[in-house]
């Protein structure tokens, strides 16, 4: 279990709402501390305290987001590591590749931020 003095980084944890179209906040605690990882590539590992609304990835559908300082990661992994007691989530930016098609360069950027 992460000691509670390691949650140093903020997120925002975001649920799409189908019928209204719109990406909006977790109706309970959608603020969380979290021990944030770099994964490298966009990709980030958040260490959170157990929460019984999100502990598994089937509770992320229809999808779910991390507001992370200034980016917007998609959830991709939901695992209980310590039963009841902490989860960890996977999150990554959207990565896009470009081919300029003079040169055949290939580049990848990443998805704008909404």
């Amino acid at each position: 279990m992460v000691p509670i003095g390691a949650l140093k980084d903020r997120l925002t944890l975001q649920r799409y709402d189908d019928a209204a179209g719109e990406w909006r906040d977790f109706v309970d605690r959608p603020q969380v501390w979290a021990l944030a990882t770099s994964l490298g590539e966009e990709r980030y590992e958040f260490r959170i305290r157990y929460r019984s609304d999100l502990f598994g990835f089937k509770d992320s559908a229809p999808a779910v987001r991390v507001r992370y300082r200034d980016r917007v990661l998609d959830l991709t992994n939901v695992i209980e590591t310590d039963r009841r007691r902490e989860v960890q989530l996977i999150a990554s930016g959207r990565q896009i590749e470009t081919v300029n098609l003079e040169s055949g360069a290939r580049r990848t950027q990443a998805w704008p931020n909404p």
